[in-house]
């Protein structure tokens, strides 16, 4: 019973952080700021970008994990306060919003709703062993016994002759750890149970919020969108690398959320541009997400940077407007930054 306790509040603390920390996000967006799917998704983004922006500096820097941990706690509660002292008024009329949906929701959204609780739920009761477990989980679980960052080899438990270049700049398992601290629960559970269904609903999301796009606001369509990518994505495990693999096996890693979610949520907000909704708050996002984006793996950090790059040519074409390539180019500053370090600790 205690450690579904601690589960609960895990998925609570997911729920409710990044949300209250969202709304300084679509406080500055044009249209969908009473979105709650937005808020939520925003705010988890934002706590993402800053473990990226602690954590990478702590390793160089051999600062403590719990220092790290101290950090992030009080930034993140400190937003959500914020978040909740400047934003009450828009959290107030989102929940009267959603109420009143919830009476008009087409049956295609709670078909789409049920299919996402079930795939969450294949998380929770089941579990996927892949052999990259032996360093990414083992890499949160080292993390926390040793109080130290990418000092401890999680293989032999020896000190690293020298850092492992492939990980360090996009430390998703020490993020993992710091989540999992919070309520004292093991990494290993965090990893294989309760985090995979916060990030599955995560990318769910993301496809709702991508779909009401495309159709002008039909929640019915995008309902559609969503339950079909979600019978898509169960019959497309035939190999380890699909998108129905990385979202349904192996989503607790950070290279499954960045294919799953967080590169799909780059394509929503190039929507957003299309359409013309961008705001302030909708360059910061994506500031963030290119940090996200780094945060979950290597791979990020490049394809990040040739997303923003296509996108960027893209919206400056069809917008008749190059001020795009000058915003997506400063959104991609972190990926820039980040690739120089790789290739100067290669």
């Amino acid at each position: 019973m205690v450690l579904v306790g601690k589960i609960i509040v895990f998925w609570l603390f997911l729920a409710i952080m990044p949300f209250l920390c969202g709304t300084l996000f679509t406080k500055y967006m044009k249209k969908d700021t009473g979105e709650i799917f937005l808020n939520w998704i925003s705010g988890f983004i934002g706590m993402m970008a800053l473990a990226q922006i602690l954590i990478v500096p702590a390793i160089f820097l051999r600062i403590s994990f719990r220092a790290v941990c101290i950090l992030f706690y009080a930034v993140v509660a400190l937003c959500a306060l914020s978040g909740i002292l400047f934003g009450w008024r828009r959290i107030v009329q989102m929940a009267a919003s959603c109420a009143k949906q919830i009476k008009k929701t087409p049956l295609i959204v709670w078909a789409a709703f049920l299919l996402v609780f079930m795939q969450a739920l294949v998380y929770v009761f089941y579990t996927h062993e892949d052999a990259d477990d032996s360093f990414y989980v083992a890499t949160s679980v080292t993390t926390i016994e040793t109080d130290t960052i990418f000092q401890i080899n999680p293989y032999t438990g020896r000190a690293f002759s020298g850092l492992p270049t492939r990980y360090v700049l996009s430390p998703f398992s020490v993020f993992q750890a710091i989540l999992s601290r919070c309520v004292m629960l093991h990494p290993t559970i965090a990893a294989h149970t309760a985090l995979p269904a916060v990030l599955i609903c995560f990318a769910y999301a993301v496809y709702a919020l991508a779909g009401k796009k495309l159709f002008d606001g039909s929640r019915e369509k995008a309902g559609w969108l969503v339950f079909l990518a979600g019978v898509f994505l169960i019959w497309s495990g035939y190999t380890t690398s699909t998108q129905g693999s990385m979202t349904l096996l192996r989503i607790w890693q950070g290279k499954g959320f960045l294919a799953a979610a967080l590169l799909p949520m780059a394509v929503y907000l190039f929507l957003r541009f299309l359409k013309d909704e961008e705001a302030k708050g909708d360059y910061v996002l994506l500031f963030c997400l290119m940090l996200a984006s780094c945060l979950a793996s290597s791979m990020g950090i490049m394809l990040g940077a040739i997303l923003l790059g296509c996108g960027g040519l893209v919206l400056a074409i069809f917008r008749k407007s190059f001020r795009f390539l000058i915003g997506m180019f400063l959104c991609a500053l972190p990926n820039i930054v980040f690739a120089f370090v790789y290739i100067l600790i290669r």
